[in-house]
């Protein structure tokens, strides 16, 4: 839209289309101006730059980027030049200076110049267009009055083979400018399918990889005092033989197939089978993101926002909260200085070989951290490893110690909603290394059970206790 007359009292709600987002520039200082560009919802759309909003007798302007799946990426200006305004160079420039990063541009506005006319505003307009192989689409007159006919509103393209339809239509009810219209063919991105990289597992013999994981040089490890260098040589040894029996591959992830007519009653029946029996929401929800009955369209979009911008982001909503002095530090609570400690205290008791393979165990996600160990890699593994594990584990607990590889994660980030718009439509989700998820099991449980025989849970409390939940919490309120 060009020449909007919106101003800042006229909010977006007010002027507000179904299924529609409004971008705009207002005109502050004098009546009149302003520009703006109505967006479907299911477009992804972002405000790349804008000219001032003071009036300055200057082309007024704002661009936007906006992304279609399977499509290039598009820039679009809107412009409104109020007339006899100079300073059209300011908007070719920044125009120029954002081309250069897409493929497809569309300028749309009333330059308020008549390019039928052979004057010096059209000719300006001309040797732009010319300058830079654009195409300015061949509309006739698109502004009339009593006297007059005049090409005012104009649209400018990138190529004139993207080029597909174009017209225009009057609306003297509304405007004595025309509605004009285009209709472009963009060159459709053939996707090629997800590339990943994962474990090859077909080949590997359990017991051949079993023997080789035992037969790696562990003399060292019972003399290791360091977390980090035992985690380290575990680490080491399982990667190595890992790379010999399960190789790294790539994998092309392609769409599904289409489900023929003759494999839907199939289907229909695995999905009764599989739904009938009473199980817990969490393995519902999982079987339904498994077969595909939920879609996953938030999540599998790819994240096309500079990673600086989305790390500052995650980093100010993740900031930590000033520690006052009244709490206590853990190596204060160590030292005595808190309190005495007696045998009512918590103390972390040595790890059994049965809570730390049940522990390993209950690891359901495959998502690997910065160690790049799996929870099936490390469940193939756990025969050989058990007994250097279960030193580390009960080193770090005695010593009150933790691995500074542990420390790091590797930050995926999840957007909040469909078309996400700025860096605030996205989670920071961390993905950490699996065997301190192990560790973080165990301890969660010597705690809760510290809790529970002591009676140390308020009664009100329905988080992270046994037998209660959310019901429970909302039965207690009602």
């Amino acid at each position: 839209m060009s020449e909007t007359w919106l101003k800042p009292g006229i909010t977006d709600s007010m002027v507000h289309f179904q299924d529609y987002v409004l971008l705009r520039c207002d005109r502050l200082g004098r009546g009149g101006g302003g520009v703006g560009a109505y967006v479907h919802t299911s477009i992804n759309a972002r405000l790349l730059a804008t000219s001032e909003c003071q009036y300055q007798r200057r082309p007024e302007y704002l661009f936007l980027e906006i992304s279609i799946p399977n499509l290039t990426k598009v820039l679009i200006a809107v412009v409104y030049r109020p007339p006899k305004a100079g300073y059209l160079k300011d908007f070719e420039n920044k125009c120029l200076e954002l081309f250069s990063h897409f493929k497809n541009l569309i300028i749309m506005g009333d330059f308020n110049s008549n390019m039928l006319a052979d004057d010096f505003n059209a000719l300006q307009i001309h040797e732009f267009v010319e300058s830079s192989d654009f195409h300015l689409v061949p509309f006739q007159a698109t502004h009339h009055t009593s006297t007059s006919s005049t090409f005012l509103d104009l649209c400018i393209i990138d190529g004139k083979e993207k080029l597909r339809e174009y017209g225009q239509c009057p609306v003297p009810f509304l405007s004595a400018h025309d509605l004009i219209f285009i209709c472009l063919h963009l060159r459709i991105t053939r996707s090629s399918g997800t590339t990943t990289k994962a474990r090859d597992f077909r080949n590997l013999d359990a017991e051949a990889f079993l023997d080789d994981l035992s037969s790696q040089d562990w003399s060292n490890f019972p003399t290791i005092d360091c977390v980090d260098e035992m985690l380290t040589a575990i680490n080491c040894n399982l990667v190595s033989v890992l790379d010999r029996h399960a190789p790294i591959r790539e994998i092309i992830q392609k769409r599904p197939p289409a489900p023929f007519s003759l494999i839907r009653e199939a289907k229909k029946e695995h999905y009764l089978a599989a739904f009938n029996c009473k199980r817990k929401i969490a393995f519902t929800w999982g079987e339904l993101k498994r077969l595909g009955l939920i879609g996953s369209s938030v999540r599998n979009n790819r994240c096309n926002f500079d990673l600086d911008v989305l790390n500052n982001a995650f980093i100010l909503s993740s900031s930590p909260h000033p520690v006052t002095q009244s709490m206590c530090s853990v190596s204060s609570l160590l030292s005595g200085d808190c309190g005495r400690f007696d045998e009512t205290e918590l103390f972390f008791a040595d790890i059994s070989p049965k809570a730390l393979i049940t522990a390993i165990l209950k690891g359901r996600s495959e998502a690997m951290g910065v160690d790049n160990i799996s929870t099936k890699c490390l469940k193939l593994a756990l025969a050989s490893l058990l007994p250097y594990l279960l030193r580390l584990f009960n080193h770090m607990l005695q010593g009150s110690l933790y691995p500074n590889l542990w420390k790091s994660a590797l930050i995926r980030p999840l957007p909040k909603t469909k078309f996400p718009g700025s860096s605030t439509d996205f989670r920071p989700i961390s993905l950490l290394c699996t065997l301190s998820k192990a560790l973080e099991r165990i301890v969660f449980d010597q705690i809760t059970d510290y809790l529970e025989a002591n009676n140390l849970f308020d009664d009100h409390q329905s988080a992270y206790r046994k037998g209660f939940s959310t019901q429970t919490a909302a039965l207690r309120v009602t």
